[in-house]
């Protein structure tokens, strides 16, 4: 079939008329579908990320670095230390000769980030000398070839081979000003990353989730748990002391269990470690 002359445009201005009468309600569409649409994405990733006997390990790892803290807690304050700041003061300068010694203070891969950042600060350092070395040369170049448009023509030459003859040998180190662009230069130490506002609340809600984890399995070993089993926990008799180093025990064969006490490569944990 043969459309009359003009035809086509009208057909094409009678098919964009259409696509734009139905625009808003694509864009409505759109609006009313982007909260199910995220919906549906969280519940999806929430779906793959359970799994019962992960959650069953991690509370078994939970519970066990928590009643070794707990009985290494009570040890200490109720039955071997005395409550004064002189013993707490030199159960710090212990403790952190301890953890310096055993090498988990903080982690020894931060000392191979600074040394590499320190080498890459010293670098950089060169190519800003070297650049301004350059541009030096380069004004003392245009002054000088400014004083040769006066001189005559042989004269000019002959500076001007002397010249190239000079560069040739002292200049061939030289580094153009746009040659290396400068990075950033990071922090050695206390290197806060860039604020984020929404990573700064998750992290923050994640860290106030754990906390009340600990709170709430602390309390309810300590306080209910321990004193119901044992008589003397709840009297608090010395004799208690050997159920915290008890607990203790068990704490550390939880963690073995779930290795998280130590592993095949890594045979310790720091205290001290940057995300990155």
């Amino acid at each position: 079939m043969m459309l009359p002359r003009g035809g086509e445009p009208q057909v094409q201005q009678a098919n964009s008329a259409a696509s734009a009468a139905h625009e808003p309600d694509l864009h409505l569409a759109s609006e009313r579908s982007g909260p199910c649409t995220a919906l549906r994405k969280w519940m999806g990733g929430h779906r793959r990320y359970f799994d019962a006997l992960a959650i069953l390990e991690s509370l078994v790892a939970i519970t066990s670095g928590i009643i070794v803290w707990l009985g290494t807690w009570d040890l200490l304050d109720n039955h071997l230390l005395p409550d004064t700041i002189t013993a707490k003061m030199l159960l710090i300068v212990f403790s952190l000769l301890a953890l310096f010694a055993s090498r988990t203070l903080y982690d020894k891969q931060l000392l191979k980030l600074r040394n590499v950042e320190r080498r890459r600060r010293k670098s950089i350092t060169r190519v800003r000398q070297a650049n301004a070395q350059a541009a030096v040369g380069c004004e003392s170049e245009a002054r000088e070839s400014s004083s040769q448009m006066a001189a005559p023509a042989s004269e000019r030459a002959s500076r001007q081979g002397l010249h190239g003859d000079e560069l040739g040998s002292s200049g061939a180190g030289l580094v153009a000003p746009s040659a290396t662009p400068i990075e950033h230069m990071h922090r050695l130490y206390f290197d806060a990353p860039h604020f984020s506002a929404r990573r700064f609340a998750r992290a923050a809600f994640a860290l106030l989730a754990s906390l009340t984890l600990w709170i709430g399995m602390w309390d309810m070993i300590d306080n209910h748990i321990i004193p119901t089993l044992f008589a003397v926990c709840a009297r608090e008799e010395w004799q208690c002391a050997f159920v915290k180093v008890g607990c203790v025990v068990l704490g550390l064969l939880g963690l073995y269990a779930t290795r998280t006490l130590y592993g095949s490569d890594s045979v310790k944990n720091a205290h001290f470690s940057r995300m990155q």
